[in-house]
C-alpha cells in the first residue's frame, strides 16, 4: 500500500512516497497511527476519500523526511504538521525546521531543511495552449519554442515555479507569474529567477512518470540585516 523512495535532485533528497488507494477502514488506522490529534480532527473534517488520502500522505511523507534529519524524533502521531494559517498553505515546521510538502492523486513528496525551501509533485502531463500564458511569459515561450502539450519540461517547469513559491511561502498561485524561468543547467538543475529570493536555486525531473522539483534559498547575511 505505501512505498518510500528518497530521491536525489541535485545536493537534496527529497522523500517520495505512494500511497495506493485501499479501502476506508485500512486509510482511518494508518491516520491513527501517523497523525496527531489536531492533525487528525482536521483529516477528518475533509470528508472525502480521495482528499483525506493525498493529505495523509502528504504528511506521512513529510514526518518521514524529518525524521531522516531527526532520528530521535519519537512516534509520528507526537509531532504536528500543521498549516501556518487556516486550512491549507505552507506548513509550520518543528524546532527551526522549514517543511515543505505535496501531493498529487498517489504521489507525495516532502523535504526539509534549516533554510527556506519548497518541493512540488505534478501528475499532470498535458499543458493545453491556453494553460501557458498563465505560467510561462512571452519571452519563456519564445526560449522555448513550439512544443507539444504533452512534452515533459512543461509539468517540470510548473512543478519547479510551485516549489519556488513554496519556498517563499506563498499562499497564491497567482504569484507564479514573478518567477522567470532562464534555461536549463547541468544535470536536473534548472535555473530560475525570482526578486524575493536572490540566492535562489531549483532542480527538476521525472519520477515514475511525475514531474518532481525542489527548491531552496540560502538568505545573504545583509539581507537578515
Amino acid at each position: 500500500m505505501i512505498t518510500v523512495t528518497h530521491l536525489r535532485l541535485g545536493p537534496h533528497c527529497p522523500t517520495a512516497l505512494t500511497l495506493q488507494d485501499g479501502p476506508s477502514d485500512r486509510l482511518r488506522s494508518l491516520a491513527a497511527k501517523v497523525l496527531s490529534p489536531p492533525e487528525h480532527d482536521l483529516w477528518h473534517s475533509f470528508g472525502q476519500h480521495k482528499k483525506q488520502r493525498e493529505w495523509l500522505a502528504g504528511r506521512l511523507a513529510a514526518k518521514i523526511a524529518l525524521r531522516r534529519q531527526m532520528p530521535r524524533l519519537g512516534p509520528l502521531r507526537t509531532l504536528s504538521l500543521l498549516p501556518r494559517e487556516g486550512r491549507s498553505g505552507p506548513v509550520a515546521g518543528p524546532q527551526g525546521w522549514q517543511v515543505s510538502l505535496a501531493h498529487s492523486g498517489a504521489y507525495a513528496l516532502a523535504a526539509c531543511a534549516r533554510h527556506p525551501l519548497g518541493v512540488d509533485i505534478e501528475t499532470r502531463t498535458t499543458f493545453r495552449p491556453e494553460i501557458l500564458p498563465y505560467f510561462l511569459s512571452t519571452t519563456e515561450r519564445d526560449l522555448l519554442g513550439q512544443l507539444p502539450p504533452n512534452d515533459p519540461r512543461l509539468p517540470v517547469l510548473w512543478a519547479v515555479k510551485e516549489a519556488v513559491l513554496k519556498t517563499r511561502l506563498a499562499r497564491s498561485l497567482a504569484e507564479i507569474s514573478d518567477i522567470f524561468w532562464t534555461g536549463w543547467g547541468h544535470g536536473c538543475r534548472i535555473a530560475v529567477r525570482d526578486a524575493r529570493l536572490p540566492c535562489l536555486t531549483a532542480f527538476g525531473g521525472i519520477w515514475r512518470g511525475t514531474a518532481v522539483a525542489v527548491a531552496s534559498a540560502h538568505i545573504r547575511t545583509e539581507a537578515r540585516a
